[in-house]
């Protein structure tokens, strides 16, 4: 049989909206499964590994402290409470980022110990991969935060509160003080300035194209809302940070930080009331600023917070 030698016009026209129907199929399919993983990345716990049941406590440190359950909506959260001497000294809320713990933050939590104050570390709920509760980068951690600032008033009402927040805990520690005035200070250190810019950062360093990384965002957020019940705009730091003057603020950011970009730390200090202050470390990556120079870093920290909420032992500063 003869083949023909052309394409008549008709089948070529068929033929090329069928392969522009699948071409689409396909984007919309590859647009889809990138934010199904975004979604992923941001909402699924951290699965459990042997040293998350054999870690450090606040006994290694020398520590005086008891473990407490902290209660919340969506359960209890699992906290150490390291007192000071005195009853009415001031209590700081150490407050880890995405997918980390409590014990990662023992090494400041001491020094601010030996300074006086008292500490609450608590862990949220989503860090691990228990009773289906899922991560949502801040939106539902900041009111496990409200929740400990309630049980903490309740338990030691005379404490003047402080928040200091790494990462996400960040970013936490600005939203929970915003709406509780009980807050009395903030430290953030390398906290995004929103979930959808940070969200859209990584995106667009995977996904080159413009259009289709525009696509994978709306796509995320669509995600979120469906599955988890959340906008990524309601977690926007940087829209609320005024609301905490004038109680003071204490922004911290590496230089050299490729998780959250500098430019977060610069929008948050612009928002901000006064008082404030913001402090680059030229040669941190993302919250490395206490390894660049641990004394430098407790004593900046511990000053900050001696200063906005007071401490009867305030001379001991000079000599750690």
């Amino acid at each position: 049989m003869k083949q023909p030698t052309s394409w008549p016009p008709s089948t070529l026209v068929s033929l090329g909206a069928g392969a522009a129907a699948v071409g689409a199929s396909l984007s919309a399919a590859l647009v889809l499964a990138t934010a199904d993983y975004a979604v992923r990345q941001i909402t699924r716990p951290r699965s459990q590994l042997h040293f998350d049941f054999h870690t450090y406590t606040p006994w290694e440190m020398g520590l005086p402290w008891s473990e407490v359950l902290i209660p919340t909506e969506r359960g209890t959260l699992p906290a150490w409470l390291i007192p000071a001497q005195r009853k009415d000294a001031p209590t700081i809320v150490p407050l880890a980022g995405h997918g980390r713990t409590k014990s990662d933050l023992l090494g400041i939590a001491r020094y601010l110990w030996q300074a006086g104050f008292s500490c609450l570390m608590v862990d949220y709920r989503g860090i691990a991969d228990v009773d289906g509760i899922r991560s949502t980068l801040g939106f539902r951690e900041t009111d496990d935060v409200l929740a400990t600032v309630d049980w903490l008033a309740r338990r030691i009402p005379d404490s003047p509160i402080g928040l200091l927040g790494y990462s996400m805990g960040g970013s936490i520690a600005i939203l929970a003080a915003a709406r509780d005035p009980r807050i009395r200070a903030v430290v953030s250190d390398c906290g995004f300035a929103s979930q959808r810019d940070v969200v859209a950062f990584h995106v667009r360093r995977r996904v080159r194209v413009r259009p289709a990384s525009t696509a994978v965002i709306a796509a995320t957020d669509a995600l979120l809302r469906w599955r988890e019940g959340f906008a990524m705009a309601g977690v926007e730091p940087r829209a609320e940070i005024a609301r905490i003057a004038p109680r003071p603020v204490f922004i911290i950011h590496g230089g050299r930080d490729d998780i959250v970009p500098l430019e977060h730390a610069e929008e948050m200090f612009s928002a901000a009331g006064e008082p404030r202050r913001l402090w680059i470390i030229d040669d941190a990556p993302h919250v490395a600023g206490y390894f660049v120079d641990r004394l430098r870093y407790c004593r900046e920290v511990t000053s900050f917070f001696l200063e906005a909420l007071g401490c009867g032992a305030a001379e001991q500063v000079a000599g750690n």
